[in-house]
């Protein structure tokens, strides 16, 4: 995979009175065997909560996007913010995609070389809530959440002539 970037920061100083914080964009350019090419960018914005010192790790919230050659679309805003001299974590991620997986097929039966492709719209959300209980020791809650609808299928393909799982779509 090959990755392109080009970085544009700012950052206003912490003794400034404001909140100590910094941006940057980048270009991505990557070729997968599922995707071909694909092209988009993403922007990171990397801060510390008022109060935090700046010894605190600091907060980060992405936003990136990506259209790749097999007409996917990927929009994801994967987040992880640290509050309270890092006594709370709160990490995870909003996205919306429309994939292409591919399906080897079920069992040791399969020919090997079966491939076939299907596509996916989903929304997910994965949501993670961290307490710290003492040094290096956490507790806290995770919600995860996928609603995979089946947007395309080989006609002729196990998927769409058997009763497989999730070849009907589904939600986690």
């Amino acid at each position: 995979m090959s990755v392109t970037s080009v970085s544009r920061a700012l950052t206003i100083p912490a003794d400034s009175g404001k909140k100590n914080y910094s941006i940057s964009g980048f270009p991505i350019v990557f070729y997968t065997p599922e995707t071909r090419f694909g092209f988009g960018a993403v922007s990171i914005l990397a801060f510390r909560f008022k109060g935090d010192s700046l010894k605190s790790k600091p907060s980060q919230v992405q936003f990136g996007f990506a259209y790749t050659q097999n007409k996917q679309v990927l929009f994801y805003l994967p987040f992880r913010l640290y509050h309270d001299r890092e006594n709370y974590i709160c990490y995870g991620e909003l996205g919306y995609y429309r994939y292409f997986y591919n399906f080897y097929g079920i069992g040791n039966q399969q020919q090997s070389d079966f491939k076939e492709t299907y596509g996916v719209n989903f929304p997910r959300l994965r949501l993670n809530l961290l307490k710290k209980l003492k040094r290096n020791f956490y507790t806290g809650l995770k919600y995860w959440f996928e609603n995979f609808k089946i947007t395309s299928l080989d006609s002729v393909g196990q998927l769409s002539k058997s009763e497989i799982t999730g070849s009907k779509g589904g939600t986690t």
